[in-house]
């Protein structure tokens, strides 16, 4: 799962990026809360050619979601995409930038 974010970003450089791409990771616990990692890459090509995740780049927090509060029975893809979506918004990205993206 990912989601195209065409958000501009500052980095820690203080040189701002455009757009990125982040590849989304699903974990189910054992507890059965649902934890997303978020895996920043320069934009969707640079992920298929095995580039380096530019999380430590970007001066914005890319810490894991916890989706606690829903029972993880009820999540699906569209689901996921849209509870992380929203918790970006949250942290200030604008959420009509952010669109659902195929990993392949």
């Amino acid at each position: 799962m990912a989601l195209l974010n065409s958000n501009a970003m500052s980095t820690k450089l203080g040189v701002d990026i455009a757009s990125s791409y982040l590849r989304l990771e699903i974990y189910i616990k054992p507890s059965g809360d649902v934890q997303v990692a978020i895996n920043a890459y320069k934009d969707k090509a640079d992920f298929a050619a095995g580039g380096e995740m530019i999380n430590s780049a970007i001066d914005f927090d890319l810490s894991n979601i916890e989706l606690t509060e829903v029972a993880p029975a009820s999540l699906n893809i569209v689901a996921i995409h849209d509870l992380v979506k929203a918790e970006l918004g949250e942290r200030g990205l604008d959420v009509s930038k952010l669109a659902a993206a195929d990993i392949a």
